[in-house]
């Protein structure tokens, strides 16, 4: 293919994503996860020189839960520019840069699949460029596309052929335990590579590899252990520590509901990788995640048929990962092996056509097929964003017209209870905190446990001298069932020690009583 026509195609394929990062140069989508809204504010804290703290928290607790790469990045932009919210243009612009970096470290990784045709490689490449999973969490506040790119990056450096092999070993090592430090979901990629060198009997370069992963391990334990706020409230927990938080909600008795459930979302998740269609009936769930099981059963026959094994292990390892961990693994959290599952899927469908037509037939029918399907996800993606942008800048224009009057006529030492307690602290300098709902409940559909943390509430703030709650309609809007504004609004109805101090601009802001009442 001419260079000139390869030009052309690389930029209509990077055409809709800079579109949609022009969009929302702006931001207003921060918030969305709360994780986006703290990896900001622990950037901020670096910048300012407060150390690596979750200002936002009350009390202001050291940041022992996210590692510090991604933060870095973050602070050197607040440095740059501290001016809320004026630089999150300059946030975005560094998303787009790491998003760039992403597409072209997979088209590198792509590239290097044998299995793949170039035809294959083409279509998993612009597919990735368009489809809403990518491009959505490519342009969203988070460490996703460095993460992918830093794990793809250390499988590719492990196999560079004019390398030493000893040289490919340490460079893949420290790219891994740059993954590690970005996030802890990284510590199947540590040991992967460190079984890939073993199987390779080649114990020198394995522990070549896996002597700066776990220098990276380790010096993040040392600061975890030493900083790390030390408390029995899950609410705080939630936010400071995994490890404690995992076992502070699951027990051995919801592991097999954790796997089945987890295995369910599994399939879905790469349901929607393929065909994306974001709506929660019942018909939409059982087909998506029908179209998930036959995408992950091509994508693994086609994972194992990769070289080198390192790929293999990992996808193995990571998925495995997400399957036994206590939240139900959404696009998101399977982000560094959705590369693997579109690759396989277009290997896939490649693979039948050539079973069922003719070789006249073959080119176009692949074509057709495979230009729907790239479509179709851009017809989404577009569909999807031009919804979201507006409706979240709508969000947080009313958040920040609460905080306005907050700043104006609350105490600098009040603390909230909120959805965006985050968001709040980066308008207004007021501490919060989000009310924790724990995970276990939403896999037996345990309607009262579900309820608890928000008819609880006003018995928590007593207890933990929180002053207001801000309630905006748009709370819980993400969450299955505490989503529905009729449930959300017949809880609030029946909380007591409450009293509505303001509304404006539709957020209502309450101040707690502070009875002695009890927990249920």
């Amino acid at each position: 293919m001419r260079p000139f026509v390869i030009t052309l195609a690389v930029l209509a394929m990077l055409a809709p994503s800079a579109w949609f990062f022009w969009q929302a140069r702006d931001a207003p989508h921060l918030g969305t996860f709360e994780d986006d809204s703290l990896y900001l504010v622990a950037g901020k804290s670096l910048a300012e020189g407060k150390g690596y703290r979750i200002l936002s928290l009350p009390g202001e607790p050291y940041q022992t839960k996210y590692p510090p790469l991604y933060p870095l990045i973050l602070a050197a932009v607040w440095k740059l520019d501290g001016n809320f919210p004026a630089n999150m243009s300059k946030v975005m612009l560094v998303q787009w840069v790491l998003w760039l970096a992403f597409l072209a470290t997979a088209a590198l990784m792509l590239w290097s699949l044998k299995p793949l045709s170039t035809a294959s490689k083409w279509a998993s490449l612009v597919f990735i460029a368009v489809s809403p999973p990518f491009v959505y969490l490519g342009l969203s506040v988070m460490p996703e596309t460095l993460f992918a790119t830093l794990c793809m990056t250390s499988i590719l450096l492990a196999n560079v052929s004019s390398w030493t092999e000893t040289r490919r070993a340490l460079l893949s090592g420290a790219c891994a335990a740059c993954a590690v430090l970005t996030k802890v979901a990284g510590i199947p990629l540590i040991v992967a590579g460190f079984l890939y060198w073993l199987l390779k009997k080649n114990y020198k370069r394995a522990a070549l590899f896996v002597a700066p992963a776990c220098l990276a391990i380790a010096g993040w334990a040392y600061w975890c252990f030493m900083h790390r706020l030390k408390v029995n409230d899950i609410n705080l927990i939630y936010y400071t520590d995994y490890i404690n938080y995992y076992f502070g909600t699951t027990t051995l008795a919801d592991l097999l509901k954790v796997f089945t459930g987890n295995i369910s979302a599994l399939a879905e998740s790469a349901g929607l990788l393929a065909v994306f269609y974001l709506v929660r009936d019942p018909f939409s769930l059982f087909l998506h995640i029908l179209i998930g099981v036959v995408v992950l059963a091509i994508g693994l026959c086609f994972i194992a048929k990769i070289r080198p094994n390192f790929i293999i292990i990992f996808v193995f390892l990571f998925l495995l990962q997400n399957i036994i961990w206590n939240f139900r693994p959404d696009v998101r959290f399977i982000f560094p092996v959705l590369l693997f599952l579109s690759a396989g899927f277009f290997w896939g469908l490649e693979v039948t056509n050539k079973r069922l037509f003719s070789k006249e037939l073959r080119v176009y029918v692949y074509s057709l097929v495979t230009i729907s399907l790239i479509a179709w996800n851009l017809l989404q993606t577009t569909a999807y964003l031009r919804s979201f942008i507006p409706e979240s800048r709508r969000i947080w224009n009313r958040l920040k017209c609460a905080s306005d009057w907050i700043s104006e006529y609350t105490s600098p030492s009040d603390d909230f209870i909120t959805y965006r307690d985050v968001d709040l602290f980066l308008l207004s300098g007021r501490h919060g905190l989000r009310p924790v709902r724990e995970p276990i409940p939403y896999y037996y559909e345990n309607t009262a446990a579900l309820e608890k943390p928000l008819r609880n509430i006003a018995q928590y703030a007593a207890t933990s001298w929180f002053e207001f709650l801000l309630w905006d309609k748009s709370d819980f809007l993400d969450d299955s069932y505490l989503g529905d504004p009729e449930r959300k609004e017949k809880i609030l109805a029946e909380i007591k020690d409450i009293v509505l101090e303001r509304e404006l601009c539709g957020v209502r802001i309450y101040r707690f009583t502070r009875s002695n009442s009890s927990p249920d």
